[in-house]
């Protein structure tokens, strides 16, 4: 029905102590020949309802939850969804000690309404008490996503563990003129034994030209930063941990969606090589990951392709 999530995978109360484990990945063409590219497959909710929930209510015995190689496009919230949170892709995991990987996926053209609290791609939701879920989002690219607050990425922990991890989140956008939190892009909440590590992700040009607006803000302790590039950032609360941070233009050239670092961009060969959840062996166009040593910063490795400029970086001589 029109309203709810189109994609729902809902563990309720009365499950037991059952295992729930789920994989979907995209991108294959037969049985055994998978191209790890997530544009080749699309979940299109069509703007009925949010793209895919997850709602871990009662998972005992550990649970893994993979998703991957996927387009997650066109979610809406209408402020009335029965399930989600999220227009995009939203997980919700009380009392379940699951874990949730999501890598190289795309969250796009999420649109929250303006009446609702909803985030316009991802929101991981976890609860205070219970189990302890942890939640991992790497290798992946938030995109194009609106919504009255936060359109890129929300966390909030209570008691889950969250790791993020060489993620792009960009040009996500405010469809109102006020967001409640001063975030547009990535917004972190920690709390009741929360703890999120955040590494190596680019979150820029995602204000909507709004004054006050930031492109990340840490809202509460208990968070560990490392090696991250944001254009703007707010700090509410200091992180535990804040290590090799950067910010402004991140000096890249967007083809598509993708945004490609320059030759001489901030982002390259300047990430944190070892971040709690791993940074995975391929970025988000299946190229290997790490290339001279140490990891780029975002989605892509740039080295592993030619950028826009590079045959003009030392200058031009006659």
């Amino acid at each position: 029905t029109a309203g709810v999530p189109r994609w729902e995978y809902n563990i309720g109360v009365g499950a037991g102590d059952t295992s729930y484990s789920l994989t979907i990945s995209g991108g294959w063409s037969d049985c055994s020949t998978q191209v790890a590219d997530p544009r080749l497959t699309e979940l299109d909710a069509q703007y009925q309802g949010s793209v895919m929930y997850f709602r871990l209510y009662n998972s005992r015995v550990a649970s893994n939850i993979h998703l991957s190689n996927l387009t997650l496009t066109r979610g809406a919230h209408n402020g009335s969804n029965l399930n989600g949170r999220a227009a995009g892709l939203s997980v919700n995991a009380p009392y379940s000690g699951a874990t949730v990987l999501f890598e190289r996926i795309i969250v796009i053209a999420g649109e929250a309404a303006s009446n609702s609290s909803a985030t316009g791609g991802v929101e991981f939701y976890g609860f205070p008490f219970g189990d302890r879920p942890t939640f991992r989002l790497r290798n992946s690219i938030i995109v194009f996503n609106r919504a009255p607050s936060i359109a890129g990425v929300s966390v909030r922990t209570n008691n889950a563990i969250v790791n993020l991890t060489n993620n792009t989140i960009h040009s996500n956008t405010l469809n109102s003129g006020v967001s409640n939190c001063g975030c547009v892009g990535l917004d972190l909440a920690n709390a009741e034994g929360g703890t999120s590590y955040i590494s190596n992700n680019v979150v820029y040009n995602n204000r909507n030209s709004q004054n006050g607006m930031y492109d990340f803000v840490n809202d509460s302790g208990n968070s560990y930063l490392r090696n991250n590039h944001f254009g703007t950032a707010r700090m509410l609360v200091a992180p535990v941990l804040e290590s090799n941070s950067s910010t402004g233009d991140p000096g890249w050239t967007i083809v598509g969606i993708f945004p490609i670092p320059n030759v001489v961009s901030p982002l390259r060969n300047s990430g944190y090589n070892t971040p709690a959840g791993g940074v995975g062996s391929i970025d988000i166009e299946g190229n290997m990951r790490v290339i001279n040593g140490t990891v780029d910063r975002g989605a892509l490795e740039a080295d592993s392709m030619l950028p826009p400029d590079a045959i003009f970086a030392s200058a031009f001589n006659a």
